[in-house]
């Protein structure tokens, strides 16, 4: 089975890859601002926050209404780990 690859394609995608890595040692402070907080902020919005949601509703499907409050300030303000209140 041929490779869906060309040889053009495969030096394209190596000169592309140099280019980012020349332009990422180029401006390494802000490679390092991006990596400690891109990533944490990806966790936040797409894991954390639905997880606080997902309580929520369980909460409320389970009626147990004083939790809802917690698990609504939680996903509302990302900032404020579980087990602080």
């Amino acid at each position: 089975m041929s490779s869906t690859f060309t040889t053009r394609d495969r030096e394209a995608a190596r000169a592309t890859h140099k280019l980012f890595w020349k332009a990422t040692i180029v401006d390494l402070p802000t490679f390092v601002i991006w990596l400690f907080t891109r990533p944490l902020a990806l966790l936040i919005y797409n894991v954390l926050i639905p997880f606080a949601v997902a309580y929520g509703l369980q909460a409320i499907i389970t009626r147990h209404f004083t939790s809802v409050g917690h698990y609504a300030l939680i996903a509302l303000s990302p900032t404020q780990t579980p087990n602080a209140t």
